[in-house]
């Protein structure tokens, strides 16, 4: 993935799609409250109950979703070894989303559902993404920086899987307008990497 990501249009195919929807609809997700400036709002279920009230999509990010990552880097790559950010269902209402940021996890995998708000993923290439990247916390406050950066903009439609170094590009997911995006969002390391303990607790905190 040399531009640090792929988007595979119609991954999933309408059949299966549907039935996936409904089922992440019937799910609890919790909103995720702005804390000091340094997140935008959005739902989300975390790895752990998606694991405990929906196994099925678990078996999905660890399967097929990781399996099409794993072709496209030509690596094998396990789970983020963090059983609550490892695994999200994420729903994104008008203006939330999440800001300018690198991922928890080297790779990541994302099935969009839903789509009726026009949800962007807006992408720094990787060249300007090595400049901003070690700044994403400190400029939280300065979100336009970013954008002027001049982002790859990206409309994933329902059944279109991104893959993503998340770790490697800075990018953000945004709703413009009325209705939602909602996505399963997976998080991968190489097998065998350890996890940084502290940048780990903090990410937590932002984001659940």
């Amino acid at each position: 993935m040399d531009a640090g990501y792929q988007l595979l249009r119609n991954w999933l195919p309408a059949g299966a799609l549907e039935p996936l929807r409904a089922r992440v609809r019937e799910l609890p997700l919790t909103p995720v409250r702005a804390k000091s400036g340094m997140n935008a709002p959005y739902g989300v279920l975390d790895g752990r109950r998606v694991r405990e009230l929906a196994p099925e999509i678990a078996a999905l990010a660890g399967g097929p979703m990781r399996a099409a990552l794993e072709a496209a880097l030509g690596l094998r790559v396990q789970f983020m070894a963090d059983a609550t950010r490892d695994l999200r269902v994420q729903r994104y209402a008008k203006h939330e989303g999440l800001f300018w940021h690198i991922d928890g996890g080297t790779f990541g995998a994302v099935l969009t559902l839903d789509n009726d708000c026009g949800g962007r993923v807006e992408i720094l290439n990787p060249r300007v993404s090595r400049v901003l990247g070690p700044a994403t916390y400190v400029l939280f406050p300065f979100q336009r920086l970013f954008s002027l950066a001049g982002p790859e903009v990206l409309e994933p439609a329902p059944g279109d899987l991104m893959l993503i170094a998340g770790k490697r590009v800075v990018h953000r997911a945004y709703s413009p307008r009325d209705g939602a995006r909602i996505v399963i969002a997976a998080s991968y390391d190489p097998v065998g990497m350890r996890r940084p303990v502290v940048r780990d607790a903090i990410a937590r905190w932002l984001n659940y």
